[in-house]
């Protein structure tokens, strides 16, 4: 009889923990019910033409997204397949091409963020000295066909999708 109260005191707790998380849900969406309604002021007219913009252009993001996510998956592959075991190198400055997965991250961060070792210095002039004129070129030509290339693409698309979108309305 003792193990049947447990049970109901954890049925209790879960049903509570469950009813609280739904009440938080409940807040957090009548609080944003509440600035969408701010939307219809006339002051407001363009942050509202925004944020329809950007929900009719998610469909074309989330693609933008596959695109730059294949091109840094084919990348990382050429970049494991020709560098091999990253032990070889007598420095830690290649621990971010450790695995696909990190070569990825590390790809990832070199586009967009910066590329910078664990140290904190600029990752392309260790790749360099440790590779040569020929990692210099393909960085070069990568980097220009990447930020210059599929980031406007991926911009253009966007402008012109919403821009249409907007025009149907």
């Amino acid at each position: 009889l003792e193990w049947y109260w447990k049970i109901h005191g954890v049925g209790w707790l879960a049903s509570r923990i469950l009813d609280m998380g739904i009440l938080q849900i409940t807040v957090v969406m009548a609080r944003l019910a509440r600035l969408l309604r701010l939307l219809r002021f006339k002051a407001f007219a363009d942050l509202n033409e925004m944020v329809l913009g950007v929900c009719r252009g998610l469909r074309v993001l989330l693609w933008a997204v596959v695109l730059l996510g294949l091109f840094i998956f084919v990348l990382g592959l050429f970049i494991r397949s020709t560098m091999g075991d990253v032990d070889k190198f007598d420095n830690d400055y290649f621990h971010g091409f450790r695995s696909l997965p990190w070569a990825m991250f590390t790809l990832f961060r070199c586009f967009t963020d910066g590329c910078a070792a664990d140290n904190g210095t600029p990752l392309q002039l260790h790749l360099a000295e440790a590779i040569g004129w020929r990692f210099v070129m393909l960085y070069v030509f990568v980097f220009l066909f990447v930020t210059v290339g599929i980031f406007n693409l991926i911009m253009a698309n966007f402008v012109d999708y919403v821009a249409v979108a907007n025009r149907r309305r």
